[in-house]
């Protein structure tokens, strides 16, 4: 049977074969017991990789006990995965799980750290992915709004558009950020004003208007905005023809 070979493979020494097993498992589409035995074992894989692709398949059968939030809580800050690969896998597992149990909440909000770049726009994400988002993660979230980092800053903004609370300031927020001297910060907040769910006439008009923007980048995060939040106006398609034109997009 596919299944038993599949396990078999589960003990192998090289990583990546242990790593697909535990991938492999997660489309077994039924609550086999000798599946999840072999899954829950590899959660204590002794490396990153295997153990989120374990904690992945589970969520994705169902499992979504204080075990497997652990394991994709600890990856998710991993110093060992130096590119983000791992870490932004287990983002992706841990946005799937809802509604967010509370001892997942407070550990996140304990994790929160605007020094720690890559894990403060993670656990952000998580929270995008809540619908709607906790009113204890907007509060949480709204507190960074006066951050002295302005990438900090628009990451709150970012999860606070999608909630009800402090709206209007979060949107001030992205929108003074299309304005700073750093093209990384205007792209970063072009990009994030794609998120708004509800835009205003005003967010429309400053993102047509960063589409003359002297970067390319930004000019590509304010059209991909722009698209997203569903403007196809005659007006808008001008200004993407004109910043098309202007800038030599190849």
């Amino acid at each position: 049977e596919l299944e038993s070979f599949i396990i078999q493979a589960s003990d192998d020494d090289a990583i990546l074969v242990r790593e697909r097993v535990a991938n492999s498992l997660g489309n077994v589409k039924s609550e086999i017991p000798s599946v999840l035995l072999t899954l829950r074992k590899l959660l204590g894989d002794p490396f990153e990789g295997v153990r989120q692709a374990a904690a992945d398949s589970l969520v994705n059968l169902g499992q979504t006990d204080s075990e497997v939030i652990t394991v994709l809580l600890d990856v998710l800050n991993d110093p060992n995965d130096i590119f983000g690969r791992v870490s932004q896998a287990a983002r992706d597992t841990l946005s799937k799980i809802h509604p967010i149990p509370p001892e997942m909440m407070d550990r996140l909000f304990h994790m929160l750290d605007p020094d720690n770049h890559r894990l403060f726009e993670h656990i952000a994400g998580i929270f995008w992915g809540s619908d709607p988002i906790p009113s204890d993660a907007a509060t949480a979230f709204a507190g960074f709004l006066e951050d002295p980092n302005i990438l900090t800053r628009q990451i709150a903004a970012s999860v606070l558009i999608h909630s009800d609370f402090s709206v209007s300031k979060s949107v001030d927020c992205l929108m003074l950020g299309l304005s700073n001297e750093d093209w990384r910060v205007r792209g970063d907040a072009a990009e994030r004003l794609g998120l708004l769910k509800h835009p205003s006439p005003k967010v429309i008009q400053a993102l047509s208007e960063a589409l003359h923007d002297e970067d390319i980048d930004v000019l590509q995060a304010s059209a991909s905005s722009l698209v997203q939040l569903g403007q196809t106006s005659e007006e808008v398609v001008s200004a993407l023809v004109e910043a098309l034109a202007d800038s030599a997009w190849d």
